[in-house]
């Protein structure tokens, strides 16, 4: 480091302690919640309906091991809930919400990402909703020590980039306005900073509801701010995070290494494993209009056909002599033949030795 950047560091540590310092008045904290915005979510929230979380609709998440776990064991604990548009995640956010506030023995801080008007700045509203929260919940001597630590490290930002911005005749509360007129990404910085004040003796419970309206950038930057909280917390008491967001491309990445609770993530697992090759099916020939109708005349087939018991119907034939084409054309039709089929489930293999080296296996039939 030379000695001009030096001094330059050395100037602007003055500089921020100055202006900090002057600041006095404006770090009390009935003064300084008279100079954030107030969004008050509860009122919408409030308009949310309730529900039942013994619903099966909600089984999903409630009866969910990773969940029972979350609410359940001390220490930190992060989750996240990811659903489709029509799992009306906002409802279950809600709904943990309130049952946290019920919980007298600890505190919740909470974001409704979905609840806010077209346009507005969500990092920036996010920012002063938390802080706030926090501000409301903690005593006058904790509160000024959250708020001077958050305005030392906009300023510090600030000054990082244009010690220019602040003149000696600039009022205090002009002064302010400029430290807080800061961008979405740095009060979030800020935001990491004041938290390292709060209270860590109580329970803690977050809920930021629907995190892709952040974007990636902003969902990225609560992944970091939730990891924050654990090592400040850590050792201390419960600490439990909660999440909640759409299905989005980018937020498999975000949650990746995290608990997470994906609706309809274990079916479709569960289906991805029993993928199968079937390249046969579509290579056979389709049969010539008519000549196969005599099928669903044959004796054996009307006899099988209304069996009220499960029973089997076997069609041999040489090679060549089109069995696959009737197998096909049998699978194709049957439904509008039998309409009674239409109430069960139809399913098709076709054994081939051209194919894959799983196709000629019963383990790729089964599957």
């Amino acid at each position: 480091m030379t000695r001009d950047s030096s001094q330059a560091r050395d100037d602007r540590k003055e500089l921020h302690d100055k202006i900090l310092q002057s600041l006095g008045p404006y770090t009390e904290k009935s003064t300084f919640l008279g100079l954030l915005p107030m969004t008050n979510q509860d009122e919408n929230i409030s308009k949310i309906t309730p529900i039942d979380c013994y619903d099966p609709k909600w089984c999903w998440i409630f009866q969910d091991i990773d969940f029972k776990d979350w609410e359940s064991t001390n220490g930190v604990q992060v989750l996240w809930l990811i659903g489709s548009p029509d799992r009306e995640i906002t409802k279950v956010s809600s709904h943990i919400v309130g049952q946290a506030k019920e919980n007298s023995s600890g505190v919740v801080y909470y974001f409704f990402c979905s609840m806010l008007e077209w346009g507005t700045l969500v990092a920036t509203t996010f920012s002063n909703s938390i802080l706030r929260h926090i501000l409301e919940i903690s005593d006058d001597c904790q509160a000024k020590s959250i708020i001077t630590a958050f305005l030392s490290t906009l300023l510090h930002n600030i000054l990082e980039r244009d010690q220019s911005r602040f003149r000696e005749d600039t009022s205090l509360i002009k002064t302010v306005e400029e430290i807080l007129n800061a961008s979405g990404g740095e009060l979030l910085g800020a935001l990491t900073t004041a938290v390292d004040q709060i209270n860590k003796t109580q329970e803690t419970s977050i809920i930021i509801d629907r995190v892709d309206e952040l974007g990636k950038e902003g969902a990225q930057f609560l992944k970091k701010f939730c990891s924050h909280m654990e090592t400040i917390i850590n050792p201390g008491p419960k600490l439990k995070v909660l999440l909640t967001c759409r299905q989005g491309p980018h937020i498999k990445e975000i949650v990746d290494g995290v608990p997470c609770i994906e609706y309809d993530k274990e079916r479709q697992d569960c289906l991805n494993s029993l993928r199968y090759d079937d390249t046969r099916y579509d290579k056979v020939s389709k049969e010539h209009k008519g000549s196969l109708e005599w099928l669903w005349d044959h004796e054996n087939y009307r006899k099988w056909s209304s069996s009220e018991s499960s029973s089997l119907l076997y069609i041999e034939g040489k090679p060549g002599s089109g069995k696959s084409t009737l197998a096909k054309y049998f699978r194709e039709n049957l439904a509008e033949k039998e309409p009674k089929a239409t109430s069960g489930i139809i399913v098709n293999y076709f054994y081939t030795q051209r194919g894959t080296i799983l196709e000629p296996t019963h383990e790729n039939m089964l599957r």
